[in-house]
C-alpha cells in the first residue's frame, strides 16, 4: 500500500470540519470521521479509479456521507492529499497548492 502524505492545510480542513460537527452532535463528528477514514482507505486501494480533475494529476473523491470532496495525487509510492473541501465552497481555491 502507498505511504500517504498530507498537506498541512488538509489537515487543518479536516479538523475544522471535525470541530464544526462534534459542536453539533458528537456522533455526527464521530460519524464524519468515519467516512472520512473510509474514503482515504478507498484512495490508498485503488488511487487511479478516481479520474484525473485538475492538472497535474489532482484527482477528487467524494465522502459517501459527507458535502466533502478530498483532492489528492497519486505519485509513484504515495498519495498525497491536497485539500479536504466542502462541495458548496469554491473547488479551486486551494490548486496554488500543486
Amino acid at each position: 500500500m502507498p505511504e500517504l502524505i498530507t498537506h498541512r492545510q488538509a489537515e487543518l480542513e479536516f479538523l475544522t470540519a471535525l470541530e464544526y460537527y462534534r459542536a453539533r452532535r458528537l456522533q455526527s463528528a464521530a460519524e464524519f470521521a468515519d467516512d472520512y477514514d473510509a474514503v482515504v482507505e478507498q484512495i490508498l486501494e485503488r488511487p487511479r479509479s478516481y479520474a484525473i480533475v485538475e492538472p497535474p494529476n489532482a484527482r477528487r473523491a467524494r465522502l459517501r456521507r459527507f458535502p466533502y470532496f478530498l483532492y489528492f495525487r497519486d505519485f509513484s509510492g504515495h498519495i498525497e492529499i491536497m485539500v479536504l473541501t466542502h462541495n458548496r465552497r469554491r473547488q479551486d481555491y486551494w490548486l496554488d497548492r500543486l
